[in-house]
Formats: C-alpha cells, structure tokens, sequence
C-alpha cells in the first residue's frame, strides 16, 4: 500500500514537472536604451506575468574618466602582478566556395529556427522610441521621415513571424531640431512555452552536431589524401 501510494506521488510530481515545462509560459523581457556612445541592455526571463524572475544588465560603451588617476596594485605595494597578454585575434575569410555554401546554408537553417521560434510565440508588449537631431533644420527632417519609413517596414517583417498582441506595436520618431543628437529606447516582452525552447534548442544542436561532424569527416578525408600522396 505504501508502495502504491509512493508509486502515485512520484507520477504526479511527474506530471507537475512536465505540466511547468511544457505549459507554463515563459517571458523574455528586453529593455535596451542608447545614447551617444553609451547603452544598456536588460535580459530578463520571468513567469507569472513578472512576478517571478531572473535576469541581468549589460552596460557598454564610453566609460567616465574620473579626475583622480587610478593606482594600480602593483604600483602601490610594488609587487610585479602577472603580465597582461595581449592577444590578437584574426578574422578569416571563406577560402572556397564549400565554406561560402556553409556559411549561408548556416545563416538560413538559423534564421529558419528563428521563424520557427517566433510563430510559437507572441509579443506582449513592444514600443520603440527614437529621437534624433541636427543642426541643419532639413536633416532633421529628412532623417525623421527616413526613420518612420524604416521602423514601418521593420515592424511590418516582425509582424510576419511573429504574433503581437494588442494594443500592437508603439513606436515613435520624434525629431529634435537645432541640436545633434541621437537616442534609442527599446521595450519589448516575448512569451512563449518553456517546453517550445527546448524542444527547438535541442533540434538546433542536434543540426549542428550533424554539420560538425559532416566539416570533421570532410577535413579527415582531406588530410588522408593529402599524406596518401606524401607516402
């Protein structure tokens, strides 16, 4: 009878767990504002409509110069720390035509799992503000009848893939005559189901398990040939 009952409890825990994995839903909120050279980017993963969530913020751009130079420790205490290495790091180029092919046969399967991704999902909220300026009078304008046009044609691919819920997207351009300027606020919640992720995670790196391991039988094959030849 314990047993039983043991038996009962673990498959409902069970069913708890995938009830939450593949019924509950999961929010992404992002929250990016620009200015200058400085912005700031908020990742944020919450359920039950935000009251219960996990995330951070990345800060980059132009750092502040304090009037005070700083000290370092090792020229405060006069100890020789470990040397800092500078590495370079050198971007190479596709060298025939297979890795072009693999690069945007790459660039597709991905952006197809992003379509994918998205029509499972919906967009609770998204507003998007910018303001802009110049001092000539007629780039401003000009700028801000170029930048609606674009934010209508961006939000128009958005709509596409992916499914906003009223009261639909908010975006505005508001121009600042007489004075240079550029800033940028974005606000955006995504929600679809945890179980959603990880079933096309686990299809993403299935795909590129494949392709790895197509690239490594190609390179084997080819350092074969190659001392075959030398033998």
């Amino acid at each position: 009878m314990h047993r039983l009952n043991l038996f009962l409890l673990l498959i409902a825990l069970f069913a708890v767990v995938v009830y939450l994995l593949f019924a509950l839903p999961l929010e992404l909120h992002i929250m990016y504002k620009g200015k200058g050279k400085r912005h700031s980017l908020l990742l944020r993963f919450q359920i039950f409509n935000g009251r219960i969530g996990v995330g951070t913020k990345f800060l980059f751009g132009q750092k502040i110069k304090s009037e005070e130079p700083k000290v370092g420790l090792a020229k405060r205490t006069g100890i020789k720390l470990f040397s800092r290495m500078k590495r370079k790091y050198h971007r190479r180029n596709p060298r025939s035509l297979y890795e072009i092919k693999f690069y945007y046969l790459t660039l597709k399967k991905l952006m197809n799992f992003i379509q994918v991704f998205m029509r499972h999902g919906v967009c609770k909220r998204f507003a998007w503000d910018t303001t802009v300026g110049f001092n000539d009078y007629a780039a401003t304008a000009i700028s801000t009848g170029l930048l609606w046009a674009l934010k209508g044609y961006i939000i128009g691919c958005i709509s596409r893939w992916l499914k906003i819920l009223p009261p639909g997207p908010r975006f505005h351009v508001v121009p600042q005559f007489g004075k240079a300027g550029f800033e940028i606020s974005l606000d955006c919640i995504l929600e679809t189901r945890l179980g959603h992720i990880m079933i096309q995670l686990m299809k993403f790196l299935f795909w590129w398990l494949q392709i790895f391991l197509k690239r490594s039988t190609r390179r084997w094959k080819y350092w074969a040939t190659i001392r075959s030849k030398h033998s």
